[in-house]
């Protein structure tokens, strides 16, 4: 049994921006990027892209073995099952869940969040809340990501992995990391991807910092903390949280009546 592993779960659907893993960015894909830059992540055994059986998630299949990537086929809208199915293939003690999402993961912070989670007992920890939005990840045991799996029924937390730990805090230990990057709180910087601004803002950093390796955060938030102008193009948008939940059918519906 391996000891620690990320799965990173990717798809080429999103209501926002659709396709955006495999978009391009100085001539590598987006889940590229982010692989390339989670593999430095101290204590890491083995990266697995956990994508689904869908056709249309045919080309993150043909990406991962083009790059010779672990990774693994699951249900579209059952993620938590996706992420046990990938476990069982590639059993560890612990697993992280990273999403393809996110160029910019902090692995300073998940390295020290590991070794607190091995040092500690904890049911389930996720990364300071303090660190920029998008360079932050959770981690569980697989103990416990079976006991999930057996146990959640609600659709959110079939879909959302992680949300059956902390919306149950009776049945489940429940952490934060101790790493606060630099000593400061940056939770205003948006660095995930998921709309047209937020695309604009990593091309922004991309074509200015970029050449050849994953770029050191802090080079990144020092970049941004001196051009304000850059980090406000996706400062406005709102982050979904738990209060805000819906299904993707409930998007697309949305989105259909949007349209009409």
């Amino acid at each position: 049994m391996l000891n620690s592993i990320i799965v990173i779960q990717a798809r080429m659907g999103s209501s926002r921006l659709p396709g955006k893993v495999l978009k391009l960015i100085h001539g590598k894909s987006v889940l590229a990027h982010i692989v390339e830059r989670v593999r430095q992540t101290a204590g890491i055994d083995r990266v697995i892209v956990a994508t689904t059986t869908e056709p249309k998630d045919d080309p993150i299949v043909e990406e991962a073995q083009k790059q010779n990537w672990f990774f693994f086929r699951g249900s579209e809208d059952d993620v938590l099952a996706r992420y046990y199915g990938a476990a069982l293939e590639h059993p560890a003690q612990n697993i992280f869940r990273l999403t393809a999402d996110n160029l910019f993961y902090d692995t300073e912070a998940l390295a020290d969040l590991l070794t607190q989670f091995t040092g500690l007992s904890y049911d389930y920890m996720k990364t300071n809340k303090k660190l920029p939005l998008g360079s932050g990840g959770e981690l569980f045991s697989f103990k416990n990501l079976e006991r999930a799996y057996n146990e959640a029924t609600k659709t959110m937390d079939r879909d959302w992995v992680t949300s059956y730990f902390y919306t149950n805090p009776d049945k489940f230990s429940i952490g934060e990391g101790r790493f606060v990057r630099n000593g400061k709180d940056y939770s205003s910087f948006r660095l995930t991807m998921d709309t047209p601004e937020d695309w604009t803002v990593y091309n922004n950093v991309f074509n200015t910092l970029y050449h050849g390796s994953p770029l050191p955060l802090n080079v990144v938030l020092a970049y941004l903390e001196e051009h304000p102008e850059v980090k406000a193009i996706n400062a406005h948008i709102k982050q979904m949280g738990v209060a805000d939940y819906k299904s993707d059918a409930e998007l697309r519906k949305e989105k259909e009546n949007a349209a009409k």
